[in-house]
């Protein structure tokens, strides 16, 4: 299938490819998990062939639009911060949009649009925070999630927990190294003793 053309993108398709369906359903929800965190090249590809054009508009300034709206700002983060990890996969391409998906999510969360998103949308919507190199931002992260554990509805509660667990270990791992030693070697950074010892048992947090 070609991509969708320039006219034609809306951030419902964004959303539907990605969540397809699971936002409200905690079973498929499960099973939509287990796609979004293992690797497949078919899947990598396939995002590329529906959405890589897509990418090159937002990254060439279109698209701004979206960030007045919630789905907008989520598909917009969806797209700079998930769909890139894929396409660019272990290339430093990967880390290239982040400061703008973190920048979009600040905004969104700053007028309130996130409170107008489903569990999981709200959960993505957050991801840049875990995914930045700096302390205040993964900090954040872990607020924003904690405070959505706070108030999310007790059919949630142990979803957004997991969640939470991964937030505040994605911040340990950039308290302790100030940065993601995983990151290193696509970025072509030296890694320190430290990091090498932590890179030879620690998961593969950071991409």
């Amino acid at each position: 299938m070609n991509s969708v053309s320039q006219q034609n993108f809306k951030p419902e398709q964004v959303l539907h490819y990605w969540f397809d369906g699971a936002e409200h359903d905690l079973e498929l929800l499960q099973a939509r998990s287990k796609i979004w965190y293992s690797f497949s090249s078919e899947r990598d590809e396939e995002i590329e062939r529906k959405f890589g054009a897509l990418l090159h508009e937002i990254v060439r300034g279109h698209r701004q639009d979206w960030s007045e709206t919630s789905a907008g700002a989520l598909a917009l983060v969806l797209v700079l911060d998930q769909f890139t990890r894929q396409i660019y996969r272990k290339k430093a391409e990967a880390f290239a949009y982040d400061e703008r998906a973190l920048a979009i999510a600040y905004s969104a969360i700053g007028r309130g649009l996130d409170q107008e998103m489903s569990i999981p949308g709200r959960l993505f919507l957050y991801h840049p925070f875990q995914h930045s190199e700096k302390v205040k931002d993964q900090e954040f992260g872990v607020q924003v999630v904690r405070n959505l554990l706070n108030h999310c509805d007790a059919k949630w509660h142990d979803y957004v927990n997991g969640s939470l667990r991964f937030f505040e270990e994605h911040c340990e791992i950039v308290r302790r190294f100030g940065r993601f030693p995983h990151r290193n070697e696509v970025l072509d950074r030296e890694s320190t003793p430290e990091e090498i010892e932590f890179l030879s048992t620690a998961s593969s947090y950071g991409q």
